[in-house]
């Protein structure tokens, strides 16, 4: 068997497109991709029990954990994050907190000649969206992550010298836009994977990132989830008398 610190779990639950992958000093050995139906909670162990047990790994040979943070889906994000803190807190083993829109630009990482744009939807003419530079194989933030007006993002984006390349699953909220742009749209990568969270958190782990405190880290909610907003009262008017 290998040794245990050359194993890492990596989860990303943020979206409607879940993935497992387990990497060995970087490098992928398998990623399950997955819908997870409204029934994460009840499937990600026995996915995670899975991949291990297909490359002949147990739990207790996993050395970090790494994680995508969002933002996402609360509910999603929110498993995943308690999910890969009780693993870290059980394995004694570092755990690494990755942005979910990090990850999203990660398989672009060495392209020089584009600054790259990840959207993932928020909600109405909203949408969670970050850029960056992936000239290395560490992401330099352009636009940091948040929660932003369409109109206000593309904006941003049309302020910046080089072409913009646009990937994720928000991009089609505002592809209506951006003919006019020198923005190329990228449609086959909606969701950003695991196998992406485990190399930027592996890449984090080589520049000797002692990754976060599992009692603290929580979900990067950008945005109150739909059900917390506030209603808009229905006015109520008089009865009309009618003469």
């Amino acid at each position: 068997m290998a040794e245990r610190q050359q194993w890492m779990l990596a989860l990303e639950t943020s979206g409607d497109i879940c993935s497992v992958a387990l990497l060995s000093s970087g490098e992928l050995r398998e990623e399950v991709t997955f819908k997870h139906n409204m029934h994460l909670s009840e499937r990600l162990m026995d996915i995670i029990n899975q991949v291990l047990k297909n490359n002949c790994v147990v739990l207790e040979q996993i050395c970090s954990i790494a994680v995508g943070v969002g933002p996402g889906s609360f509910t999603g994000t929110r498993i995943g994050v308690t999910t890969a803190k009780t693993l870290s807190l059980v394995l004694h083993c570092p755990l690494y907190g990755i942005s979910t829109l990090a990850a999203l630009a990660e398989p672009f990482y060495g392209l020089e000649s584009h600054v790259v744009a990840c959207v993932l939807p928020c909600r109405k003419s909203v949408v969670f969206a970050a850029a960056y530079h992936v000239r290395k194989s560490v992401p330099s933030v352009l636009l940091p992550p948040e929660a932003r007006e369409i109109e206000q993002f593309l904006e941003l984006l049309m302020g910046f010298d080089q072409p913009v390349l646009l990937c994720g699953e928000g991009s089609s909220a505002i592809s209506a836009s951006m003919a006019e742009h020198k923005i190329q749209v990228v449609h086959a990568l909606q969701w950003p994977s695991a196998q992406s969270v485990g190399r930027l958190a592996y890449a984090r782990h080589l520049s000797e990132d002692g990754g976060e405190d599992p009692i603290t880290l929580a979900p990067a909610y950008l945005a109150p989830p739909p059900i917390s907003q506030p209603k808009v009262p229905i006015p109520q008017h008089s009865p009309v008398k009618i003469p």
